[in-house]
This record gives C-alpha cells, sequence and structure tokens, in this order.
C-alpha cells in the first residue's frame, strides 16, 4: 500500500512500512523532549528561588471544597495559612522565595539543627506551615494541578523540613530517591527535635524579598 503526501509543496510517496517508521520517531522524539522539559522543570526548583506573592495568589481557586481527600486537605490547610496571613500580615504578606537545595551530604546523617543553620546560610530560616502551605496555594494559582501536588508521586529527589504548628519540625513530601510513592504534599506524622539525624531530607528554605 502506497500513499502520497503533499509536503512542502511536494508530492511525496510513502509505504505503509515508511510511515509508522516515521510515525513511531516522530514521537519517540516528542516523548523524550518532554521527558527532558519535565527533568529540567524539576531542577528548576530544586536549585533556584521559587517565588511566593500573596497578593497575587487567586483565592477563589480555594474556595470550593475537593472531593478528593488529599486535595481537599491541602485546601483546609491553605485556609489556614490564608487567615494566618490575616493575622500576621507584618510576616507572611511580603513576598518571599522558596528554595529546595541539593543533598550534598547523603549518604551521612545531619542533625535536624544542622538543616536549620543551614537554611540560614542560604536564605532566611526554614519554612514553617504557613509559607509552605502558600507556596502550594502559588504553584496552582501559577496553574500546576491539584493532582500534581496532592495525588502523583512526588518527583523531587529529597524530601523536605518544615516548621509545624507546633513548633516541632516535621518531613514533608516523598523522598524520589528511596521510591518513597508520596505525594509533594504528603506531611509526615512525626515530630522531630533539634537533636535527631535526617538522612534524605533538606530544608525547604524561605528566603524574604
Amino acid at each position: 500500500m502506497k500513499i502520497t503526501l503533499q509536503i512542502s509543496g511536494r508530492e511525496m510517496t510513502f509505504s505503509e512500512e515508511e510511515l509508522i517508521d516515521i510515525l513511531e520517531e516522530h514521537f519517540k522524539n516528542k516523548n523524550e523532549e518532554e521527558a527532558r522539559r519535565i527533568e529540567t522543570a524539576r531542577k528548576k526548583i530544586e536549585k533556584e528561588f521559587f517565588e511566593v506573592n500573596y497578593q497575587f495568589i487567586n483565592k477563589e481557586l480555594f474556595i470550593r471544597e475537593k472531593e478528593d481527600k488529599k486535595q481537599e486537605k491541602v485546601r483546609q490547610l491553605i485556609l489556614e495559612a490564608f487567615e494566618e496571613v490575616k493575622n500576621n500580615p507584618k510576616k507572611y504578606e511580603r513576598t518571599f522565595y522558596t528554595l529546595r537545595p541539593q543533598n550534598t551530604w547523603y549518604p551521612h546523617y545531619k542533625l535536624v539543627k544542622h538543616l536549620e543553620s543551614f537554611a540560614m546560610q542560604c536564605g532566611d530560616h526554614v519554612a514553617d506551615w504557613v509559607e509552605q502551605s502558600l507556596e502550594w496555594a502559588q504553584r496552582i494559582t501559577n496553574g500546576e494541578s491539584w493532582e500534581n501536588i496532592c495525588n502523583k508521586e512526588d518527583d523531587s529527589k529529597w524530601s523536605r523540613l518544615i516548621i509545624w504548628k507546633n513548633g516541632y519540625v516535621r518531613i514533608v513530601g516523598g523522598a524520589g530517591f528511596f521510591n518513597a510513592k508520596l505525594s509533594a504534599s504528603e506531611i509526615h506524622k512525626v515530630d522531630y527535635q533539634l537533636d535527631d539525624e535526617l538522612c534524605s531530607t533538606v530544608p525547604l528554605i524561605v528566603r524574604y524579598k
């Protein structure tokens, strides 16, 4: 079977097998390009500061209840964060930046207090739960899907350390390095203290503008 097509003003004839080969190569290149784009985006998130501007977060995106339980849990936390911003505008209404640094010390452990010191060297401090929630709200406002944040496996190599509501630190996300299969918004229930050791976790760093 032969098929004749007009390509750039020229008639070209292909066999069915040739067309299949051409299409397979085209989609292979397209998939490889998409994979490279995703990897580049992931590395950018992990190496560069991400801007969070409360004034430009679309609050209407968080009004309606989500049917998905994981998404609803994150939505409720974001709403709590919005209330904290209203109660403490001088701290949270300012534009700030978050950073997920590379873990250069693996396979060695670091004490929580050393991770906090590292965060202060690279920025201002370890993100608290409000700043983490605002980061998720900003990402959703920027067009990232709820599914990517709440349902899909975390594509970051390392889990993140944040300060939880009770003042202790908790781990967020799943360490892709260990194939933990947790979402980026999964907040672990274990509270860590200053002298506890962590290996596959980096601090979520905040720097204010």
